[in-house]
């Protein structure tokens, strides 16, 4: 015996499923459906009826949820394949080992990424010092590292790990500095160098003293070093030249301003006549006056 039988349900996302199917009814009272003479319809909310849109849906209301795709054949697979279709990932968010979302929402394999092994460019840092003329001195570490701008990222969850493809030649950088009133401790061979501070009250760069660990006179006006008879007074700037100042003493009156300043390998600013053999001045005086004590200004070197 032939029976049509009429099934409604409500559509998931778009409006009203209704489908129609012939059955067998055989005598144990159980209908089968019979899949290819299914007719499956989506009434839309202007009315219009058209096939189900979404992913490869089951039968009898099974359906996937992939992205969009051709029409399914229940009410579920309709609606899983709309829902399918807003697939994507957040802008700027971290999706694993080389792997980001970028700004359209798609992943992405980024530049590099700090979550990468360290890379043995194969040298431990050699260091060495060298004293500057104005008394600092500088620590140097030469080291192969890392070249800039080389990839790290090769593709999601693969690091560049060839020390042949990422080290670049030794390069010698500035590690650490003292001046006068810090020593360099270390800093040869393999040994790193350490800072300490001199003590409060100690002598620097020639002319000043140690305060908190630095120095009244700065390196630059300490690289005057001359004979007792010259004493620091300042350092300032006048006009566009920075200048260090000086008390010098000169040997019977056969010296002048320009001779002192030249003989440090820079100029004469200006000279003054000092008051009572201070720093004080007390009148000017010409660069290339002759003087018995007079005060010096230099520009720095």
């Amino acid at each position: 015996m032939r029976t049509l039988a009429f099934t409604t349900a409500l559509a998931l996302v778009t409006g009203l499923v209704t489908g129609c199917a012939e059955v067998d009814v055989p005598l144990d009272g159980d209908p089968q459906v019979k899949a290819e003479d299914a007719l499956v319809a989506v009434v839309g909310p202007d009315g219009l009826v058209g096939p189900g849109a979404g992913g490869a849906g089951g039968q009898a209301g099974q359906g996937g949820g992939g992205p969009g795709g051709a029409g399914g054949e229940g009410p579920v697979g309709g609606a899983g394949g709309a829902a399918g279709g807003e697939g994507g990932c957040a802008p700027g968010a971290r999706l694993g080992l080389c792997s980001v979302c970028d700004a359209s929402g798609e992943p992405s394999v980024p530049t590099s990424d700090d979550a990468c092994p360290d890379v043995d460019c194969g040298q431990e840092a050699r260091y060495a010092r060298t004293e500057l003329a104005d008394g600092v001195v500088v620590c140097t570490a030469t080291q192969a590292s890392i070249r800039p701008g080389v990839p790290r990222c090769l593709a999601p969850d693969l690091c560049q790990t060839d020390p042949a493809v990422l080290c670049g030649p030794p390069t010698a950088e500035e590690v650490a500095r003292a001046d006068g009133c810090q020593a360099l401790q270390g800093c040869e061979g393999a040994t790193p160098p350490s800072l300490q501070a001199a003590p409060d009250g100690a002598q620097c760069n020639t002319f000043g003293t140690c305060q908190a660990g630095t120095c009244s006179v700065s390196p630059a006006c300490g690289a005057f070093a001359g004979p007792s008879t010259v004493r620091y007074c300042q350092e300032g700037v006048d006009g566009a030249n920075t200048f260090c100042e000086f008390f010098v003493d000169g040997p019977n009156g056969n010296s002048t301003c320009d001779q002192f300043c030249q003989s440090f390998g820079t100029f004469c600013l200006a000279a003054f006549r000092d008051r009572n053999n201070t720093c004080e001045p007390e009148g000017g005086a010409r660069c290339d006056e002759g003087f018995d004590d007079q005060i010096c200004r230099c520009v720095l070197p």
